[in-house]
């Protein structure tokens, strides 16, 4: 989370600046991405960046709790607003299966695969969101009727399943194969 210190009132959008943040990193890495890119980006000076946010670092985790956050958020709405069990795993599924930038991946997956061997926090993140969307999908499933440890089971299969669309439509899989992939969900749930 961002770094707060007293002093004077922000003259900018925390949030959006963390959007564009989060939208720059997805584009090119955490690496590849330097302060000064970063700071054109955010469109706030240096002063403001060191005493709100301390560090590039702790940019990306602000960055990736709220889109992890954001993303959870919406998984949580689109089943609510299913009038079945079936129907609002299928709208989780989907939200999970499928990214708004096809073509740069998921942001969470990017940062995970680029920073969790060496960033606890990154792990610490990726290991809260993917417990919040393990026990949304679990829950589901039981809902639908599987029990114990094999809708604990289904939901790690299924998460694996949405990630690898994912990633594989990043590499160049067409629409068509992403959404084969996702509709063969069906037959796990069988």
């Amino acid at each position: 989370m961002a770094v707060r210190n007293v002093g004077r009132p922000r003259s900018f959008d925390e949030c959006a600046a963390l959007r564009r943040a989060t939208d720059l990193f997805w584009e090119q890495g955490y690496a590849a991405t330097s302060l000064d890119d970063l700071l054109a980006a955010m469109g706030i000076a240096r002063s403001s960046f060191y005493s709100t946010f301390g560090s590039k670092q702790k940019v990306l985790w602000a960055a990736l709790e709220l889109y992890t956050g954001e993303l959870v958020d919406r998984m949580q709405k689109a089943a609510a607003a299913e009038s079945t069990p079936r129907d609002a795993l299928a709208a989780v599924l989907a939200i999970a299966g499928c990214s708004v930038k096809p073509s740069q991946g998921c942001f969470f997956i990017n940062a995970a695969m680029e920073s969790t061997s060496t960033d606890a926090e990154v792990r610490r993140i990726g290991q809260d969101y993917l417990g919040k969307v393990d026990r949304l999908i679990t829950s589901l499933l039981r809902q639908c009727g599987f029990i114990g440890q094999r809708a604990s089971n289904l939901s790690g299969a299924l998460m694996a399943l949405t990630t690898g669309a994912v990633t594989l439509r990043k590499a160049g899989a067409s629409d068509a194969q992403v959404r084969a992939m996702l509709d063969a969900t069906n037959r796990l749930l069988e």
